[in-house]
């Protein structure tokens, strides 16, 4: 099961993703290589302010 969160953090909206076993990528939002394939279809999503 993969897991995503969108944080804002002082530098940018950063997007964490992990599953069962821990953290598998960390992102800042309209980053180059940023798995836009896992937003919106992960199996749990938590937005945090």
């Amino acid at each position: 099961m993969h897991y995503t969160s969108m944080y804002n953090s002082p530098v940018g909206e950063i997007l964490l993703a992990a599953d069962d076993t821990g953290v598998v990528g960390v992102w800042f939002k309209d980053e180059k290589y940023m798995p836009i394939a896992w937003i919106g279809k992960t199996s749990r999503k938590k937005r945090r302010s």
